[in-house]
């Protein structure tokens, strides 16, 4: 199936923190993206248990309201609601991947992994990023359709047939619009959506590094 421009508002949104839709996640929720992050999801030999990453994640909940302030109570466990809208769910499943991989923190990568999750937690529990319309986030989409097809003419291939798109005339994107580049591309559009989203905030040090590094991100993608 065809990938569209709303799944790549999607995956950007959900990188950078921006997901808030006004409803409330659950620990499972949160516990089965963590899995994806520490590689951990063949059910039936799970290395991390279901109670431990469900302790994590309000762990994680207490810890969050350290740097922001919650509504509802935070003295909570189980795979139910947690007192936090989606907003911070990419914070979360941060946190629950940094407490995994500091089990066994005293092996060298994991101890890097831990400190790249924490980091990343702290980064997205600090920020106050614009809350960006879906029409700028569709368009950023296409603008990373256009920067790719430059500097790899290529991605306007999908399987052997060359694809030409243009928006509407009134500059109005669909999110429904299937993506005029191969699927291989999408994780470098989405790396150049989120520089676009973070770029509006650039004179914030936190967003202006944010910025850069998913820039160069892009960057390293279409050089492959």
């Amino acid at each position: 199936m065809a990938t569209t421009f709303g799944d790549i508002e999607t995956r950007a949104r959900k990188a950078v923190g921006d997901t808030q839709s006004g409803t409330n996640l659950t620990a499972a929720n949160i516990v089965s993206r963590a899995r994806e992050i520490v590689n951990d999801q063949t059910s039936g030999s799970y290395r991390f248990a279901d109670a431990t990453m469900l302790q994590y994640v309000w762990d994680g909940i207490r810890e969050l309201a350290n740097f922001r302030p919650l509504t509802g109570t935070i003295t909570g466990s189980g795979s139910g609601a947690l007192p936090v809208n989606d907003r911070w769910g990419g914070c979360l499943e941060n946190y629950v991947a940094f407490r995994c991989y500091q089990i066994d923190d005293s092996d060298t990568a994991n101890a890097k992994l831990a400190a790249d999750s924490f980091a990343l937690f702290t980064s997205l529990a600090r920020q106050t990023p614009h809350r960006v319309e879906q029409q700028d986030m569709l368009g950023y989409v296409w603008e990373g359709v256009q920067r790719l097809w430059s500097t790899r003419p290529e991605s306007r291939y999908v399987g052997l047939s060359l694809v030409s798109w243009a928006p509407p005339a009134d500059g109005s994107f669909s999110a429904a619009e299937a993506m005029p580049t191969d699927m291989r591309w999408d994780g470098a559009v989405v790396e150049y959506v989120c520089f676009k989203y973070y770029l509006r905030d650039a004179k914030n040090g936190e967003s202006a590094r944010h910025a850069a590094r998913h820039l160069e991100l892009f960057t390293n993608w279409s050089a492959q």
